[in-house]
């Protein structure tokens, strides 16, 4: 007898190689993937606008990207002391303004090149409600300021599928062969009600299978079905009950990997898995020789590992804080 749903046969062709690599954008979800591919020494690029969740956001900082967009002083704020951007995340704000914008035109420069080269660019949709300030203009976070100053509003299917229509069209102009991975975010919207979530949510799935109907080597992962049927249980969720816990993301990520990753990338990510268990070891012995003993095997691992592979990403990024926002996760 079985006591769950297993989750839907993963049926695509294509497969993600560790040599090429990635732009991941999305919800919060997409951080916790990208981060795990990050780990395991992907080339990856992470939300170079920091973390956006509806479906509007993600088109027009794919059109910044394209463009290579060079942000400038008018198009930020100011907020007891800290200067924001209505498109970025606010682990972008800063107290130099010349600063600030200078680590956005960096990112989306980065973000820029990446997309050109990239293999896969995955995507992670959260939620079809979007927020615009009062004059119309569709922001990516609304950096805590007070809801009068903001319109509430449910993306039309008709925008969200014209305006990925627009931005595919133009990606593939500067990069014919990437492939193109969507996904939607089992992190439930609470805060809009559960049963506005689940029509904010079936709005980003008709509008994906649109999409995929409509272009090649566009796909889709069910992330989304994996938790929300597979996965139902509280015990895959941190403490607020909306999150999937660490043990549901590992779990996402090796359904990724099985179902994505060609043979060499299974190999090479088993073996940097290795090398990360060993170098996050507890040292239990303290002493100098012990400590030495240890910084010589790691040392050693890590020249094999990277003589081995040398296309792998040596520079693992700093990670940023990640203030709380009014408008997502």
């Amino acid at each position: 007898m079985d006591f769950t749903i297993k989750g839907p046969k993963i049926n695509i062709p294509e497969r993600i190689s560790i040599r090429k690599p990635l732009l991941v954008m999305g919800s919060c979800f997409a951080e916790n993937i990208g981060t795990i591919l990050q780990e395991q020494l992907f080339n990856v690029q992470i939300n170079p606008f920091g973390i956006v969740y509806n479906p509007l956001s993600v088109i027009q900082q794919l059109n910044d990207i394209l463009q290579n967009k060079h942000y400038t002083s008018a198009e930020l704020f100011e907020k007891e002391s800290l200067f924001y951007s209505w498109q970025h995340h606010g682990s972008f704000a800063g107290i130099d303004k010349d600063e600030t914008l200078q680590n956005i035109n960096a990112q989306i420069n980065v973000a820029h090149h990446q997309l050109i080269h990239s293999e896969w660019l995955v995507i992670t949709l959260g939620s079809a409600y979007y927020y615009s300030l009062n004059d119309g203009q569709i922001v990516s976070n609304c950096h805590k300021i007070p809801a009068a100053n903001f319109v509430k509003k449910m993306a039309h299917l008709p925008q969200i599928i014209d305006g990925f229509q627009e931005a595919i069209s133009l990606i593939k102009k500067i990069n014919p062969s990437i492939k193109i991975l969507f996904n939607i975010s089992p992190v439930r919207y609470v805060r809009d009600g559960l049963t506005e979530n689940t029509i904010s949510k079936s709005i980003l799935h008709l509008a994906i299978h649109e999409i995929i109907k409509k272009n090649k080597n566009c796909f889709y992962f069910p992330s989304y079905e994996i938790v929300i049927d597979e996965l139902r249980d509280y015990r895959f969720y941190k403490a607020d009950m909306i999150h999937p816990n660490e043990m549901a993301i590992t779990y996402i990520y090796e359904k990724f990997g099985a179902a994505l990753f060609d043979e060499e990338t299974k190999i090479i990510t088993k073996e940097v898995q290795q090398f990360n268990a060993f170098s996050n070891h507890k040292i239990l012995n303290n002493s100098i020789e012990a400590i030495e003993q240890y910084q010589l095997k790691k040392e050693k691992m890590m020249h094999i590992l990277f003589e081995k592979y040398p296309f792998l990403k040596k520079d693992k990024p700093q990670k940023k804080d990640n203030p709380s926002s009014n408008c997502g996760d």
